[in-house]
């Protein structure tokens, strides 16, 4: 679920994470509204819930072409795709401040980066995603694999 659906309520978004230890959230398409909380807000909301938050942006590529998180303003091309990744990375890896985010479609505000640990950033864009697709096999390899035990 898009940050539980409360990308402009990290208080709300943090309570259901308590309440619910199995949710998961992404982030895709929702860093221009997360990114209007102050930094100092979204980074410890990132740090606390780092093993339940997985990358994602709503990137959708067919043969009539892509879109990037929202319905974009024009036609997307790869450099803009390029960039719209770019954006994210500057969120999550740079403490930049009052930058553009990635989907002006969705209004034209400015967002801060939130300066993520390496270890954090690992969990984020690689781990928790891994951790939940193979989390069958591990179990069933756990188990004795094929031939059980």
């Amino acid at each position: 679920i898009h940050l539980a659906s409360y990308p402009e309520d990290l208080d709300q978004a943090a309570r259901l994470l308590d309440r619910c230890p199995n949710l998961y959230v992404d982030v895709a398409a929702r860093i221009p509204e997360i990114g209007r909380h102050p930094a100092a807000k979204a980074r410890p909301f990132f740090l606390k819930y780092q093993d339940r938050i997985l990358f994602g942006t709503d990137l959708i590529v067919t043969s009539r072409g892509m879109q990037l998180g929202s319905v974009s303003e024009k036609p997307p091309e790869f450099a803009d795709a390029v960039h719209f990744y770019e954006l994210h990375r500057r969120y999550f890896e740079t403490a930049d401040r009052q930058f553009d985010h990635m989907t002006p479609v969705q209004g034209r505000w400015k967002i801060d980066g939130i300066d993520l640990p390496r270890p954090v950033l690992q969990k984020i864009y690689v781990d928790n995603a891994e951790r939940l697709i193979f989390a069958h096999r591990r179990a069933w390899l756990k188990a004795g694999g094929p031939g059980g035990r």
